[in-house]
């Protein structure tokens, strides 16, 4: 008790441990509110791992879907976020039937959503709306986080960063190369400086920050 009492209150605070959410999902193909709701009863829903599952299991004439499943919350752990490596099309995240808020968002790629506090701890109900595209992916690829929004922010902008700049390399490369073949003037460093700035140029154009940026300029 004397050990304990010598702690410091910072130490022996709860913390939000990351968790990958693949699993233990339910899927329902009827669009209803009530699907993000707590209490409403999911047992007879398709059980299924996610996203890996979700593509087989939609072959509905609706436009939503909705999964859900338990995940376990304390608030005096911290703020939660639900990250999404890739994310496709329209999406609505629940918790306990209240709306998350959406931080960052790439069109089909990352998505960080801000889950709404709880006031006790303990098992709470994670619910998504995903829309369904006609002959496009349906929901999500690659790890959907829980974590604390801090570390959420982290990973989201490491994706972000790696994949900038691996474009802006290969930019680089081809200003260099094509630099390369008007000083020494041969051709084979001008051919090379061609494909090494094509590939920087798709690789910026397809990065998470230009991607989203666009929705905003074109709304303007």
């Amino acid at each position: 008790m004397l050990f304990r009492s010598m702690l410091s209150p910072t130490l022996l605070q709860a913390e939000i441990l990351s968790e990958d959410l693949a699993s233990s999902w339910r899927i329902t193909l009827v669009d209803s509110p009530a699907a993000a709701q707590p209490d409403t009863d999911d047992g007879r829903w398709s059980q299924v791992d996610f996203p890996d599952d979700v593509g087989a299991q939609v072959n509905t004439k609706g436009d939503w879907i909705w999964i859900r499943r338990s995940i376990s919350v304390d608030p005096q752990a911290g703020v939660y976020s639900v990250r999404f490596e890739r994310l496709f099309g329209k999406a609505e995240v629940f918790l306990d039937g209240r709306p998350a808020r959406l931080l960052r968002r790439t069109p089909d790629a990352g998505a960080l959503y801000l889950l709404p506090s709880v006031d006790t701890a303990g098992q709470h109900t994670l619910a998504l709306r995903l829309a369904v595209r006609r002959g496009m992916p349906v929901g999500a690829d690659g790890a959907i986080m829980l974590a604390d929004v801090r570390k959420g922010y982290t990973d989201y902008y490491y994706e972000e960063i790696v994949t900038t700049s691996l474009a802006l390399f290969y930019a680089g490369a081809g200003i260099f190369l094509l630099a390369l073949s008007r000083q020494l003037k041969k051709s084979v460093y001008a051919r090379a400086s061609y494909f090494y700035l094509l590939l920087g140029l798709i690789g910026i154009g397809k990065s998470p920050f230009v991607l989203g940026w666009l929705p905003e300029a074109t709304s303007n």
